[in-house]
C-alpha cells in the first residue's frame, strides 16, 4: 500500500490509481549518515565524535495512463500534493513525513511522467500504531456479591474483577532500527511524592512534586520536542536534578516506576513508535 496524505487529510492512492502508474520510486530504503572523527598521533585509527543520520529524499515517478486527460490527472494530483506543504507517505504499516520540495510535470510528450520529490528531514519510518505499555504496582479490585465462586467445600466467595501486579519493573524491547522518544504519562490515584521513571542503566527522569489523586504528569522525550506538564501546565521547573530526557534505545531494557513515597498510588503509561531505515 502506497498513499500520500496531506495536512488536510486528502489522500492520493499511488498503487492501483486509475489515472496513473507508480512507474519508479527511489529513496524508500536508502540510508545516509555523516560521521565526524578525530585522530591522535599516538593511536591507530580514529575516534568517532559524532554520528548523524542525514535527511532522506524520496522521488516518485507517476506515469499518466493512456487515454487519461493529462490536465485532469494533474489537477487531481496537485489537489493533494502542494508545493512546500507537509505530506505523509504511508507504506503498508509505516509512515514517513516530508515536504514536497520539487514537482516536475511536462505537459507535451507522448508519455507524460510527473515526478514528485519528498524531502524528509527526519529520515526514519515510523510505525502507524503507537505501542502503549502501562506500568503499575497495583490495580484496585472490585468485588460484587452477585458474582461468586463456590469452592470444593461449598463455601461461597466473591469473585474479584481485576488483578494486582506487584512487579514495578517492566521490560521493553525496541526492535526498530534506532532509539526513539517516548510519551510518558504519570497518573496518581493517591498521594505520590517525587515520582520518577528509572532505567536499569541508571538513567532516569522525574519531578519534584507531590501528586494528589487525579493529578497527571506528561513527559515528552522526543528530540526537538521535550516537554513536561502537570495537569496541562508547564512543569519544566519541577524536573529532578540529574534527569535526562531518555530515548527508548534499541534492544531490550528495563524501566522501573519509583517515588520517594506512594509509588503504589500511581501508574505510568509509556507510548512510543518504532522507527526503521
Amino acid at each position: 500500500m502506497f498513499i500520500l496524505k496531506n495536512e488536510a487529510g486528502a489522500e492520493l492512492k499511488l498503487i492501483g490509481n486509475p489515472l496513473f502508474d507508480l512507474s519508479h520510486i527511489e529513496g524508500l530504503t536508502k540510508y545516509a549518515g555523516s560521521l565526524a572523527s578525530s585522530t591522535s598521533a599516538s593511536a591507530d585509527g580514529d575516534t568517532v565524535t559524532n554520528a548523524q543520520a542525514l535527511p532522506r529524499d524520496i522521488v516518485m515517478d507517476l506515469t499518466i495512463k493512456d487515454g487519461v486527460n493529462v490536465e485532469n490527472a494533474l489537477d487531481v494530483i496537485k489537489g493533494v500534493v502542494k508545493p512546500k506543504k507537509k505530506l505523509t507517505l504511508i507504506w503498508n504499516d509505516k509512515t514517513i513525513e516530508g515536504i514536497a520540495s520539487d514537482m516536475d510535470a511536462p505537459r507535451f510528450s507522448e508519455k507524460v511522467v510527473l515526478q514528485i520529490s519528498l524531502h524528509c528531514s527526519n529520515p526514519w519510518w515510523k510505525n502507524v500504531q503507537n505501542i502503549i505499555t502501562e506500568i503499575a504496582e497495583s490495580i484496585p479490585l472490585a468485588h460484587f456479591a452477585m458474582s461468586f465462586l463456590i469452592d470444593d467445600e461449598g463455601n461461597v466467595e466473591s469473585k474479584p474483577l481485576g488483578e494486582i501486579d506487584l512487579n514495578r519493573t517492566k521490560s521493553f524491547n525496541n526492535d526498530g532500527d534506532v532509539a526513539v522518544g517516548m510519551d510518558i504519562s504519570i497518573i496518581a490515584v493517591g498521594e505520590v511524592v517525587n515520582p520518577s521513571l528509572r532505567r536499569n542503566n541508571g538513567d532516569f527522569i522525574g519531578c519534584n512534586v507531590t501528586l494528589q489523586e487525579g493529578d497527571e504528569i506528561k513527559i515528552t522525550t522526543h528530540k526537538g520536542n521535550k516537554t513536561i506538564t502537570l495537569n496541562g501546565e508547564n512543569a519544566m521547573s519541577k524536573i529532578m536534578r540529574g534527569s535526562s530526557f531518555m530515548q527508548l534505545d534499541t534492544g531490550e531494557q528495563e524501566f522501573t516506576l519509583a517515588a520517594d513515597s506512594g509509588a503504589s498510588f500511581c501508574y505510568f503509561t509509556v507510548s512510543y513508535s518504532k522507527m526503521y531505515v
